[in-house]
């Protein structure tokens, strides 16, 4: 979740050249909306979002065209007005969410919000094993599978300053 308003404020920063401080704000609007479709039609927050898009897309616009551009066109001793000015705004909104609906934490729980699922239920003939284990290990494999296991000059892979442990050998049972 951090990570997708992280590049939202990234490509509004990157694109537009706009340092928007309030995008966490708008960000609880948005949030809000959804809450609010749920509470009050039972509305699916995966569905709330052909609610809140055009919402918020109609509030950054008229964020945009009513209190940005101006104050970007104005010639003055602070080039930083933009930046005061979406604090501004994001100090607005969060007032104004506290005082319409309170400091009190909201939550969304839809049916199946304590259902798991795993991939491997769905994957379980995939010719490749589906794993978030540890990223180094692909790493380690390549190294061991490196020259250096046939006596050429690569160092062989250490595991914390020792030598890499020999390989296991199976033995039949019995």
């Amino acid at each position: 979740m951090y990570a997708l308003i992280g590049v939202g404020m990234t490509l509004i920063m990157g694109v537009m050249g706009i340092i928007n401080l309030a995008h966490g704000e708008l960000m609880m609007v948005a949030m809000y909306i959804t809450f609010w479709a749920y509470t009050l039609w039972g509305m699916d927050p995966y569905l709330s979002l052909l609610l809140s898009v055009p919402l918020m897309f109609l509030l950054g616009v008229l964020i945009q065209r009513y209190l940005i551009r101006p104050v970007l066109k104005v010639d003055s001793i602070l080039p930083e007005n933009q930046v005061i000015l979406t604090v501004g705004i994001g100090m607005v909104l969060s007032s104004l969410a506290t005082v319409f609906f309170s400091s009190n934490d909201r939550t969304v729980e839809p049916a199946y919000a304590q259902d798991t699922f795993y991939l491997s239920d769905y994957w379980s003939k995939a010719p490749i094993e589906l794993s978030a284990g540890f990223p180094g290990s692909s790493t380690w494999g390549w190294r061991c599978s490196s020259p250096s296991a046939s006596g050429s000059s690569w160092p062989r892979p250490t595991w914390g300053g020792a030598s890499a442990p020999p390989p296991r050998t199976r033995t039949p049972p019995g």
